[in-house]
This record gives C-alpha cells, structure tokens and sequence, in this order.
C-alpha cells in the first residue's frame, strides 16, 4: 500500500456542498447533498458569511483544491488527512482510495471530531479511521475551543 500524506489544515474550508433543497436560515443544523457526499453541519460551525453564499449559490466551497488533491491520490493508498474538520476533504478521499485503501482523519476540536465522525457514518465510509487529537513537533498538552 503506497501512502500519500497530505496537509489540509490551511485550505480546509466549508467544500463542495450543494444544498438538497432551498436554502433556510438554519442551514446549519441540516444535512447537505453534496457535490462528494452527505454532509450534516451542525451549529457549532461559526463561519456564516462567504463560504454559505457560495455553498447556496454555486453549491461548492474551494473545490479545486479537493479536485486537486485528488489528482495525488490512488485507489488503495493510505490517507493522513491533518485537521480534517468535518471531513470535506477526508470524504472524497475515502472515495478515492476506495474499500482497499485507508484514510486517518485527524480533527482536534470536539464539536467538528464529532461531524466528522457522523459524516463518515452517513455516508458509509468505514475504511477512515477518525482520531480526535492534535498533530505538533513535540508531545505535550493542548487547550483547545470545541
């Protein structure tokens, strides 16, 4: 199994969402049909501005960069996504490297761990194995905002 690893924490925005139906003033506590899967927002996600209009209005959020992440992976590699978020990069991955590949989501904030976790799970992908932890250059503890 060859690996890629791969470091998103500085692109990982709100991706490749379309909205199922019209868009509402709670789109956040809602299930999105996406341009790579389901994705369930809940309201812990602060950022309403840009990123909602265009996931409104174009139905995604920086897709050329998953498209071009994309591009590096094969089916069967092994994925490290660092600071997954929600998993808007870590689910087209798992599409990517299919069933015989593996991706390791690493997400540090509990809230966006805990979407993650679930958007795994609606979208059936159980060949991503999520961590709730911190990725750094030493071993010590971490304070973190949910």
């Amino acid at each position: 199994m060859r690996a890629v690893f791969l470091h998103c924490a500085v692109i990982l925005q709100l991706v490749c969402c379309v909205p199922s139906g019209s868009p509402s003033d709670d789109l956040f506590a809602s299930i999105l049909h996406c341009r790579h899967g389901h994705f369930f927002f809940g309201q812990h996600i602060q950022d309403t501005g840009l990123e909602m209009e265009h996931l409104a209005e174009y139905g995604e959020w920086e897709n050329n960069n998953v498209e071009f992440l994309l591009e590096l992976i094969n089916e069967g590699n092994l994925v490290l996504d660092v600071g997954a978020h929600v998993g808007e990069y870590t689910v087209p991955f798992a599409q990517k490297v299919g069933p015989t590949g593996r991706v390791i989501a690493l997400e540090t904030q509990r809230d966006d761990f805990q979407s993650l976790s679930t958007n795994l799970a609606i979208n059936g992908l159980r060949h991503v194995f999520p961590q709730h932890m911190a990725v750094g250059d030493r071993n010590s503890k971490l304070t973190t905002a949910t």
